[in-house]
């Protein structure tokens, strides 16, 4: 896979990873989906908070959803980021805190084998 810059990124059915890095004291988004790996000079926040409002459901509204369908005290919950062609969800869980410069968002569907 070759590596592409982009100015702006909108998670899709197609993202699999996105992890947070520091370069020159300045955090962008390194993205790895079905069609390669990209670098976006915007945080993975950012990333995020963009995808969720051209959906029309901003990051919040998303969080609030999730932290219904688990108990209280859940951390790192799972949620909803977009939707494929087929309007099913497509589900992003955090590694880390999701406010941390290290974080690495993973697609729920990406994920094939746990050992």
């Amino acid at each position: 896979m070759t590596l592409t810059e982009l100015d702006a990124y909108l998670i899709t059915e197609k993202t699999y990873v996105m992890q947070s890095k520091l370069v020159n004291n300045r955090y962008y988004t390194a993205i790895i989906d079905k069609d390669g790996t990209f670098d976006c000079p915007k945080s993975i926040l950012r990333v995020i908070r963009t995808s969720c409002r051209v959906q029309s459901v901003p990051l919040e509204r998303s969080k609030f959803h999730a932290k219904r369908f688990f108990p209280t005290g859940v951390h790192k919950l799972p949620i909803i980021l977009s939707y494929d062609s087929e309007h099913k969800p497509v589900i992003f869980f955090s590694i880390y805190s999701p406010r941390s410069s290290g974080n690495v968002w993973l697609n729920f569907r990406a994920i094939t084998n746990i050992s």
